[in-house]
């Protein structure tokens, strides 16, 4: 992951490549040219490296449309989903926008595989991963052409799911909301500059 920095209308990556932006009459961020492109954004589909981070009840699928319509990659939060209502957002998300969006499935919860099941029957093509080993879901999911990225903790944890064949992993520090891990390592430390 490249830091970025945005000075005098040109925003680079620590590697010195970058593209011209402005700020529009609004504040917003806006990239001139062709949009930000690296491993990530190539994986998914998205025109930018950003994903939103799923908030059980919060994260449907209004949200997770309005992210991936800017840009990124909107997420729906399954967790304390009924299976209907899951349906339902998945839906409401299809209606909203035509680029990708994905499901977050906490794997310890006992309804993940249904909604990975779910995620499949929809054609949802991205699903995030955590609280629990990646490596139970990645057949099914690879047979479903599904993009699986896993929340990690720890380096072990990276080391984990990589060798559990995720598509890519979510360094999330102990600062983070919901499930951040026991090592109380912060996502300074864990991702590397």
């Amino acid at each position: 992951m490249l830091p970025l920095c945005f000075k005098k209308g040109h925003l680079s990556s620590k590697d010195g490549e970058g593209q011209d932006a402005i700020v529009n009459g609004s504040g917003k961020l806006v990239l001139k040219g062709l949009p930000m492109q690296n491993r990530l954004t190539k994986i998914l589909g998205i025109q930018f490296p950003l994903i939103l981070g799923p908030m059980r009840m919060i994260t449907l699928g209004a949200m997770a449309a309005a992210v991936s319509n800017s840009g990124g990659l909107g997420q729906i939060a399954s967790s304390t989903l009924p299976v209907m209502q899951l349906r339902d957002e998945i839906k409401k998300a299809k209606d909203l926008t035509d680029r990708p969006f994905g499901i977050n499935i906490p794997l310890h919860w006992p309804n993940a595989l249904d909604v990975l099941d779910i995620a499949m029957e929809t054609d949802v093509r991205v699903i995030t991963t955590s609280g629990g080993n990646p490596a139970r879901i990645m057949n099914q999911a690879k047979a479903g052409g599904i993009q699986v990225l896993h929340k990690v903790s720890t380096v072990e944890m990276s080391l984990k799911a990589q060798g559990a064949g995720v598509s890519g992993v979510i360094g999330m520090g102990f600062e983070a909301g919901g499930h951040g891990g026991r090592s109380q390592v912060t996502t300074l430390c864990l991702i590397p500059g």
